[in-house]
Order: structure tokens, then sequence, then C-alpha cells
């Protein structure tokens, strides 16, 4: 019963700043993530690029290896990974097979294979073909080998059998070709931004709860809630308690309005969407209120706004790993804050396994139990 007395004092508090809390937490919120869906939200888009450099093979003498490698070259063109062109004056680069190729391959003293630039000017393309040449000749090379070790030992079916069985395991091992995309194991702009855009509201409440017992209008409250008779103990619970009640019905908000401008966003479990919502707000909410026992009216306003500045920087609501492969924008798009708030709701939407997020989740409740605890002490402490 002292908790709804209490809970009800709290929601007094809420009525209050109605508007400006449906604003700050729900409303700008949607309409920041909303914004970047449609404004960045192209770099999420799965789309197939074809072929931007074309290859003209000069292959002035044909013989049996030749034409195998050929062929190969031909299966890399269909799987898309290059054009094959016929006109030499307008391919990008040329792949020169030796008049001497079956005896380069025996050797290995003479290039099997050259590759000179025509039209292209990428170094880094060039470097790629030269790759997939070295890969297609030694394919060759071994092949040749193979078959001449099975004309050696044509009355010993079982090292015949054996070199068509690593013939065959050689072949399974090599795959040319785009790595296909499930649409399904990636996000849309929406869903990304959706979420991203929901930890920036933890970062609102934890700003909430600090900032809350030392704003003015919020004084004549603060004075009726200390006049209750409660204990450290209590006192801590309630202002736990209330606080995951009300910013957990704010939340709630934020989500069914993107549900219904999107009904792709949060999707996946349901429950466990909204759980881990819960344990996110249990986890702010904690902190919030062991560093409110400090925070004084003069930095208030430097914690919100540091907050939001690292909010900012680290949470991946702008996708820097999607930008740059640059080893700093990976740090930036994907640290400890994006893990804990915004990548267990992506593993959900994918329909991942959540399995993986359990250690963190522990951490959460753990760091949250000593906060509370911590408080209780402190509040002891003033009581004294």
């Amino acid at each position: 019963m002292k908790f709804f007395n209490y809970l009800k004092v709290e929601l007094l508090t809420v009525v209050k700043q109605a508007p400006a809390l449906l604003l700050t937490i729900v409303i700008i919120p949607f309409i920041l993530s909303y914004f970047l869906s449609v404004t960045t939200g192209g770099v999420f888009d799965i789309h197939t690029e074809p072929p931007r450099h074309s290859v003209y093979i000069n292959h002035p003498k044909s013989t049996e290896r030749s034409k195998q490698l050929v062929a190969l070259i031909q299966q890399l063109a269909d799987a898309e990974i290059f054009k094959l062109s016929d006109d030499v004056t307008k391919a990008d680069y040329q792949v020169s097979i030796a008049e001497t190729f079956e005896q380069s391959l025996q050797t290995g003293k003479q290039p099997a294979v050259t590759i000179s630039q025509i039209k292209g000017k990428s170094i880094k393309e060039a470097h790629s073909i030269k790759m997939y040449m070295n890969q297609l000749v030694a394919a060759v090379a071994e092949t040749t080998r193979l078959q001449s070790i099975v004309k050696e030992n044509n009355e010993n079916a079982a090292v015949v059998e054996r070199i068509i069985h690593d013939a065959q395991q050689a072949a399974n091992n090599i795959q040319y070709g785009m790595e296909k995309i499930d649409g399904r194991d990636a996000l849309s702009g929406a869903q990304y931004f959706s979420v991203t855009t929901l930890g920036y509201i933890f970062i609102i409440i934890i700003s909430s709860v600090i900032v809350a017992s030392v704003k003015p209008e919020l004084s004549g409250i603060r004075k009726r809630i200390a006049l209750l008779p409660l204990s450290s103990i209590q006192r801590t619970l309630f202002d736990l308690g209330s606080s995951i009640v009300i910013y957990t019905m704010l939340s709630s908000l934020y989500l069914l309005l993107w549900k219904i401008i999107n009904p792709e966003t949060f999707s996946g479990n349901g429950f466990l969407i909204i759980g881990w919502v819960l344990t996110l707000i249990i986890f702010v909410t904690s902190i919030g209120g062991l560093i409110s026992q400090w925070v004084t009216e003069r930095w208030s306003t430097v914690i919100l706004t540091g907050l939001s500045l690292v909010w900012v920087v680290f949470s991946g609501s702008i996708p820097f790993n999607r930008l740059s492969s640059h080893p700093l924008f990976e740090l930036l798009g994907k640290n400890w804050i994006y893990n804990i708030f915004s990548e267990p709701f992506m593993t959900i939407i994918k329909g991942e396994s959540f399995a993986r997020h359990i250690g963190l989740l522990w951490m959460i409740l753990i760091i949250s139990l000593i906060s509370v605890i911590g408080q209780i002490i402190v509040r002891k402490s003033r009581e004294v």
C-alpha cells in the first residue's frame, strides 16, 4: 500500500511534466529516428551490383590445358565476378595465356598467365584478377598432376580411387561467386534507427533520474515525498519501482508509435523486446539514482549534454562502420554502448538466438543491484 501511495505522488510529478516528457522521450526521438531512416537508410539497402570491370582473354595457342583454364575463367564470368569482353580495345584488363602454358605448369619457370591494364586504372582490381588467375592456374596444374598420377597407377584401383576422392574434395573447397545475402538477416534503415534511437531514450531516462532531484519546479513535490514515513531501503526501492513503471510506459509509447508507422520495426519476439526494455530501464534508473545522490543543479546540464554526446558518437546512431571500413569507424560503430543498448534488440528483430546475451544480462543485473545497494548506503549515512 505504501508503494502505491508513493507511486501516486510520483505520477503527479509525471502529470506536471507530461508535455515535456512526451516531447523528449517519445516525440523527438521518433522524429529523429524517422528522419535518419529516410535520409540515410539507403546505406542498409541490399542490392547486387553488376560487374564493374571487363576482361579480354588473349588465348594465342589453344591446348587441352589452356582450354580448361578458359572454361574456368568463363565460370567466373558466369558468377559475375567480372565481365568478359570480345574486343580488346573496350576491355579494362587483358589476361594473356602464355603459348607455353603447359610447359609453364610443369616447370614454373615462366609466367603461365599475365595481367595487363588497358582501360582499367585500378591496381586493386588488377590484383584481384591476378589472384583469381593464380588460383585457376593452380587448379589446372593440380588437375594435370593428378591425371599424370592416375595414368601411372591405372592398374592400382585403390590409388586411383583415393586420387579421385582427393580431387573431388579439392573441387568442393573451391568456390567462386558473389556471396548471397538473405534479406532476413539484415536490418532496414527504419529497423536500425528505431533501435539506436531507443538507446537515446535510455540516455534521456538516466539524465532525467539524475537531474530530477535538483529541478526547482519539482521542489514542492519532493518535499511531499520526503514527508512520507519511509526507511532508506523503502525510499530507494520505491524510487526505483516508480521510475520503472513510468519510464516503461513512456518507452512503450515510442515502440507503439513505430509499430503503427512501420510494422516491420521491433519485429520478432515481443516478450523479449519488452523484457530487454525493462532490463535496461532498471539498469539506467538504478545507476541514475546512485549518481543523483551527489549531483547539484549546477552540474545537471553538463551531465545531460555529456551523455547526449556520448550517445551520438558511440551508440551506432550514425552508422560509421557502414560508411567506411576504417578501424576507428568500426570502433565508433560497434562498442560496449552499442552492445548494451542496440545489439540485443537487433538480435531479437533478426530472429537470432538471444542466448549469447545472457552474460550481458547478468552483468547488467549485478551492476543494477550494486547501484541500488549504494543508494541505500548513501541515504542511511545521511540520516545518521
